[in-house]
């Protein structure tokens, strides 16, 4: 630019030049200010995506090296009435969900509504943004969900998508070799003491064999558990449902859990009443479109007295 001045000057006028060469400056000014405003635009735009696929690429990561399994809930929602399980949130619920380290276990027989109810609990804590929710369902049909790796994998993993502190400590602890059982303990200690007020639900713990449930696996999970009620900076709350099986029963007591037996809860047995019901005369009744009334009371009653309470 001094040089442009300098020759310009031999030819031109002095206050000629010096003006142009005033608006040139001005006018590159201008097209520098606009090339970096588009640049930022761009920048701005762009930087979410990268983010995303970073942040995605750091959760398949973590995934492929604790391999928990298919997160994918069990549909119950689709057997769920409107307005059903409402009345299992009054004082007793929001005692234990006020109760540090708080543990409550609900017990019923086969096909008794709890994985329904279980599904209404994590939905109800979903609408608390103040508390971190992690949650398991044991499946007898899928020996992927059987054992107490696949429960601890997939509490870390889900743990550790909670919050960047979260993810950041677990990296920070990957190596090239997958966490055995133990581990996995140890890692979940130090994000629940990273994770702030934490709610643990855990479905059909029956359905996770008894060999399994025995003092060096399930039970040892709870013992685990249990040694963080002394520590002040770890406030985890316990939701479990299961069958009342001896051993179940024998070591949960000794947690002195709030629990409720649901085969005996009379706003239950409504709610069994109401799905029966809509299942035979109501809009899900298509299938049983062939049998007479009397066939459908039939059923209705003989179902109703079957469940006893379900």
């Amino acid at each position: 630019m001094q040089r442009m001045r300098d020759l310009s000057r031999v030819f031109l006028g002095e206050k000629d030049i010096e003006d142009a060469l005033k608006v040139l400056e001005e006018l590159a000014e201008d097209e520098g200010l606009v090339a970096a405003a588009d640049t930022n635009t761009v920048v701005r735009k762009v930087k979410p995506k990268v983010d995303h696929m970073y942040h995605k690429s750091v959760i398949d990561d973590l995934r492929s090296w604790l391999h928990p399994p298919n997160e994918q809930a069990l549909n119950h929602e689709s057997k769920r009435q409107p307005d059903s399980c409402k009345w299992f949130f009054g004082e007793e619920f929001k005692e234990w969900k006020a109760q540090r380290n708080g543990v409550y276990w609900v017990y019923g027989h086969a096909g008794a509504g709890k994985s329904i109810l279980c599904s209404s609990v994590i939905d109800k804590l979903k609408e608390d943004p103040a508390l971190t929710l992690a949650y398991f369902y044991f499946d007898y049909s899928d020996t992927a969900k059987q054992n107490c790796q696949a429960l601890a994998s997939s509490l870390v993993f889900q743990l550790a998508t909670c919050s960047a502190k979260c993810q950041a400590y677990l990296q920070e602890k990957q190596s090239s070799r997958s966490p055995t059982y133990d581990e996995l303990l140890v890692l979940l200690s130090g994000l629940l003491a990273l994770s702030g007020l934490t709610y643990i639900v855990i479905d059909a713990l029956d359905e996770c064999p008894e060999r399994v449930r025995n003092r060096t696996g399930l039970w040892r999970f709870f013992e685990h558990l249990r040694s963080f009620w002394d520590q002040d900076d770890i406030d985890v709350r316990v939701f479990v449902t299961s069958r009342p099986e001896i051993d179940i029963k024998s070591y949960l007591s000794s947690l002195i859990p709030r629990s409720l037996n649901i085969n005996v809860a009379r706003e239950h047995a409504e709610d069994i009443r109401n799905y029966l019901f809509t299942w035979l005369f109501g809009s899900e009744s298509e299938p049983f479109s062939h049998w007479d009334q009397n066939t459908k009371w039939m059923v209705y009653n003989t179902l109703d007295e079957r469940s006893d309470g379900m």
